[in-house]
This record gives C-alpha cells, sequence and structure tokens, in this order.
C-alpha cells in the first residue's frame, strides 16, 4: 500500500503539496493542456487539509480503509455529500444501514472533516461530513458493506 499524506515526514508534506500546486498551476493556465488538471486540483485540496490538519493539531476521526455506518443518532436520514465550501448537494447520499470503506479523510478547517468512500472516488470525488458517521468493527460488517 502506498504511503498515506497523512504519514509524510513534514519535508515530504511540503514537497508532495508544492508539486501539485505547480502542476495544477500549469495544466489550468492555458499554456498546458493536461487531462489530468482535475485530479492535480483534488489532489492539492487534500493535501491542503493535511497540511492545516497539522498546524491545527487536529487528528483524523477516520483512516483510510475504516468501515463506516450512519451513526446512531443520523440512522433515520439520508446524509448528503458537500462539495468543499459546505453547500450540500445530492450527488451522492449516504443511507442507513449501509456500510462503507473511507478512501479519503478530508480536512476542511476550523475543526470540520470530511469523508470520501471507496468506488466513489474520481475527479470529483464526493464529500461527506464526517460528523454523520461512526466506525464499524470489520468482525460486524459482513456481507453488508456496501462501496
Amino acid at each position: 500500500m502506498a504511503k498515506l499524506a497523512y504519514d509524510y515526514t513534514h519535508a515530504e508534506l511540503v514537497d508532495a503539496f508544492w508539486r501539485t500546486v505547480a502542476k495544477a498551476g500549469v495544466s489550468n493556465s492555458g499554456l498546458a493542456i493536461d487531462i489530468m488538471a482535475g485530479h492535480d486540483r483534488a489532489e492539492a485540496s487534500y493535501l491542503r487539509g493535511v497540511l492545516l490538519s497539522r498546524l491545527e493539531l487536529q487528528e483524523r476521526p477516520f483512516t483510510r480503509g475504516d468501515y463506516v455506518r450512519l451513526s446512531k443518532s443520523d440512522s433515520r436520514c439520508i446524509v448528503s455529500s458537500v462539495n468543499p465550501y459546505g453547500d450540500y448537494y445530492t450527488h451522492g447520499r449516504a443511507e442507513p444501514g449501509k456500510t462503507y470503506v473511507v478512501a479519503r479523510t478530508i480536512y476542511e478547517g476550523a475543526g470540520k472533516w470530511s469523508l470520501c468512500f471507496e468506488g466513489s472516488f474520481d475527479d470529483r470525488p464526493y464529500r461527506y461530513p464526517a460528523e454523520h458517521f461512526e466506525k464499524v468493527e470489520e468482525a460486524k460488517v459482513g456481507a453488508s458493506a456496501a462501496v
């Protein structure tokens, strides 16, 4: 498994962020056409969150590979995904009773975290507010895992 950005040293993280922002800037400048430009922007946003979480001494609530479900307090509702600016939209929906596998934990700032799930990670992954989810032990997941 590849090294997670949260496991980088400070120097490795700053270097990765610098390279990604530079790529995203060149790809969106009009000087070059890069079919990966969208991915570069998503990666830059992710690395920005990692840097910010370290500066604010925030511990991530979940990590890649964790199994999660809607928390008991949210067990009767459908949670919509959010964009990086906190506005709700309905492209992605987390449903009660389903188990999801965390692909990324993203720090949005001001103590807010978002989750991206396996199977929904692409150029514009759906982000779900982490406060609506709780960790589920792998042994309890069984055949109900949804990705």
